[in-house]
């Protein structure tokens, strides 16, 4: 009976763990559903929301979803077209995160596109790396290519990537209009011709005419084509599409051409935008430009205080008292004025104010703020770099970028200013302080490692590095010249001249003709006795853009 009774325990025991199992399986299955289905369902949601331009509703049940899956790929994207479509920044960073979840060539198209509306070129450049092989033949890659490479500056390749869109797909007006935008830019008569015949055949397109009469309209008034443009400029100013700007442009032809309804236009002007602070600022900054200073001054004093106080009126009339150097006017002007995202540009006139009243200390004040404040924004360290460096603070100009080189807001930007800088001073500390850092950024950039051997090596600072970057960058390419002449000078130092002369003399003998290389060939000869062979390529050294202490070293040689 008690084994009996045992047996009907264990059986009923293994019943209920086998039913706890059957039934834990079943809520995984359903859990796994439900992380599966409900965020499918809530991101379908939240693009009917976006439809309907109810963002809010569409960012909570975005949100909702990645609660439940943070990986669902619907309301990942759903989240990056809201972020988009309500001007934020935070879109690119959203559509990274898509491409993570699925990089299909389509969305790192969409990625890149979102960077380029943000002005993030290298983000673009980044995402489009990705898409490969045939993905690459159609006309949206070349044309996104094209203008992330525009945004690097890499011209010749925006025009590759844009003469390629359009030969991919010739009747698309964006690809027609960016290849002759381009085009007009290449010095190149016959490309220049042909891009305006594309151009005035886009004036009629209902969606490009306003942008082709514009481009037309900058074009001919660049190349004094005066009469031209003006007609433009006027058919563009009585299009519904106009722009503010463009009526500016008018009255600015109006003005080179001596137009009689110059007076007129900028009345007109005067009365319509007084109660709109952005067309306000502009106007006088037209005004600042053209030697109507005051003018501009007495206009700013018919302002109400809430068209007077904005920044983009406040930055016109700053650069009004600037140009006429009412330096006590521009500091009560700036003093506690709120310029919002250009506050780095207040500041900056503050400082010259104050600089310009005496106030020393208040002048390093305001510029050290200004700096903090620039380095944060990328179109604020490119304005106010060329801001101070138009007022010749050159002293101020290198502080600034050296903030921006030592930061991480397009630190390269403020390192390819300052390495041209210190280029034309022929200052081998400053650059050698430049590729030091330019290292950092790029470890594996075999031209800025040998730079920073070369500058190390010609001021005898931390040679044992320079030495041992040398090495390797000389076993990877013995054949090339720069290359090879940096190991062989820094084996030189080492006391190693004869092997050296060896590195240098498995080169070809045209490379050692090279005025660069020509110059430690002939050092080196020298050094060992070899007189009479040195001397060939000491005088070919004369022809070298020698840094001081290359010169010394040469004039070292010759006694």
């Amino acid at each position: 009976m008690k084994k009996d009774s045992e047996k009907k325990i264990s059986q009923t025991v293994l019943v209920a763990v086998s039913a706890a199992v059957v039934l834990a399986g079943l809520a995984w299955a359903g859990y796994r559903g439900y992380r599966h289905w409900q965020p499918n369902r809530l991101a379908r949601q939240a693009g009917v929301f976006l439809e309907k331009g109810d963002y809010q509703n569409a960012a909570l049940t975005a949100r909702r979803a990645l609660q439940i899956n943070d990986k669902n790929i619907a309301a990942t994207r759903a989240m990056a077209q809201l972020a988009a479509k309500s001007g934020a920044t935070e879109a690119v960073i959203w559509w990274q995160r898509v491409v993570q979840l699925d990089p299909s060539p389509r969305n790192c198209l969409d990625w890149a596109a979102t960077a380029l509306r943000f002005g993030q070129s290298g983000t673009a450049e980044q995402a489009l790396s990705m898409v490969k092989g045939t993905a690459q033949n159609n006309a949206d890659f070349h044309t996104a290519a094209g203008t992330a490479a525009m945004g690097l500056g890499k011209t010749r390749e925006a025009a590759a990537h844009y003469a390629e869109a359009v030969k991919l797909d010739p009747n698309n007006e964006t690809c027609r209009y960016n290849d002759a935008a381009i085009s007009l830019e290449s010095g190149d008569a016959a490309k220049s011709k042909a891009a305006v015949a594309t151009l005035e055949k886009l004036t009629k397109s209902e969606r490009f005419q306003s942008y082709a009469h514009r481009m037309l309209m900058n074009y001919l008034a660049a190349n004094n084509q005066l009469e031209a443009a003006l007609e433009h400029a006027r058919l563009l100013a009585d299009s519904p599409d106009r722009i503010f700007r463009d009526r500016i442009a008018l009255l600015d032809l109006l003005h080179r051409t001596h137009g009689e309804d110059e007076p007129a236009l900028l009345q007109k002007l005067r009365v319509e935008s007084k109660e709109k602070p952005e067309e306000m600022g502009e106007l006088i900054s037209w005004m600042d430009g053209h030697d109507m200073g005051k003018e501009a001054i007495a206009l700013s004093k018919e302002l109400t205080p809430s068209v007077s106080g904005n920044s983009h009126v406040g930055m016109a009339l700053a650069q009004a008292y600037f140009l006429q150097k009412n330096w006590e006017a521009l500091r009560h002007l700036v003093k506690d004025a709120r310029w919002g995202g250009q506050e780095y540009l207040r500041l900056t006139f503050y400082a010259r104010a104050l600089r310009e009243l005496g106030d020393d200390t208040g002048f390093h004040a305001q510029w050290s703020a200004a700096v903090s404040a620039a380095v944060k924004r990328p179109a604020g360290i490119r304005q106010l770099v060329q801001t101070v460096s138009a007022w010749g603070w050159e002293e101020e100009t290198r502080e600034l970028l050296w903030a921006v080189a030592a930061g991480t807001t397009e630190p390269k930007y403020g390192l390819a200013l300052l390495y041209r800088s210190y280029l034309g001073k022929k200052d081998t500390a400053g650059l050698l302080r430049v590729v030091s850092r330019l290292a950092e950024l790029e470890p594996e950039n075999e031209s800025v490692r040998n730079n920073l051997a070369m500058f190390s090596l010609l001021l005898k600072t931390n040679t044992a590095r320079a030495f041992t970057i040398a090495r390797e960058l000389y076993t990877k390419a013995p054949t090339n010249p720069t290359l090879a002449s940096t190991y062989a000078y820094a084996l030189h130092l080492q006391g190693h001249t004869d092997e050296a002369l060896a590195v240098l003399d498995k080169l070809d003998p045209k490379q050692l003709e090279v005025p660069a290389v020509a110059t430690y060939y002939g050092i080196l000869l020298r050094a060992k006795g070899r007189t009479e062979e040195a001397a060939k390529y000491l005088e070919l050294a004369k022809s070298a853009d020698l840094f001081p202490e290359e010169k010394e070293l040469v004039a070292d040689s010759a006694r």
